[in-house]
Order: structure tokens, then sequence, then C-alpha cells
């Protein structure tokens, strides 16, 4: 269970000529780092391509969530949920309406929210 991240990149070329798909607009997903390095290096240098733009997408992976709080109750739609955290890792956090909750993995040191910033009405990523 872990944070799963990749990016989304558009292409937008001068015609579908140049285009590999044959349209003005291509669009990649990349899974690492250095592909997305790669993807901008590449398209920087090329004249054939007017502009481009990247999105980072972040998904909560976890083959077995929890399905109960830990005095047995069910948790229901919106009580379990993903949260980013300090720890660069994130938990999946449970809320139950009986107040029991917890994290999976268990916080630690360092671990707490994300500054927020109300002017721009987002957190910081």
């Amino acid at each position: 269970m872990a944070w799963v991240c990749w990016w989304r990149v558009t292409l937008t070329w001068q015609s579908g000529q140049y285009s590999p798909t044959g349209v003005p607009e291509q669009v990649l997903d990349v899974t690492r780092a250095a592909q997305l390095r790669r993807v901008v290096l590449g398209t920087r240098r090329d004249p054939r391509i007017r502009d481009y733009r990247y999105w980072l997408h972040r998904e909560w992976d976890d083959p077995d969530p929890p399905r109960h709080c830990p005095r047995g109750h069910e948790l229901t739609a919106g009580r379990a949920r993903a949260r980013p955290c300090l720890c660069g890792v994130g938990h999946f956090v449970t809320d139950c309406f009986c107040g029991a909750g917890g994290h999976r993995p268990p916080l630690g040191p360092g671990c707490g929210e994300l500054p927020f910033d109300p002017e721009a009405g987002r957190h910081h990523w």
C-alpha cells in the first residue's frame, strides 16, 4: 500500500503530420521521473512541437483496504480515504462514526498535515 505517482504529458504539435498519432495533440503517460525528464528535454529540442504540459497524478494503491473500524463497525462511504502527509508516504485514514479511527501505515515522526495555501485554494503541490 502506497501512493502511486505518474505524469500525464500533453504535447501540441505544429501540425498533425508531425505527430506520431496523426493528430496535433498527443497524450503520454509516464511513470518515472527519469522518463518525464527525457520527454521534456526531447520536447524542448524539437521545433515541431509548439507546446507541452504535464500534470502529476497521485493515486492510493492498496489491494486490501480496511473495511471495518478497530471496534468492528463497517466503514461506510466517505469514512475511509487516502491522505497525503509530510512524511512523503501518505496514509490510509479511517474515521468511524463511533469515534474510532486509524492510520495505515501508523503515524510516526515527521508526519502531519500538508501546508494549505488559502489564496490559491489548494495544497502546495
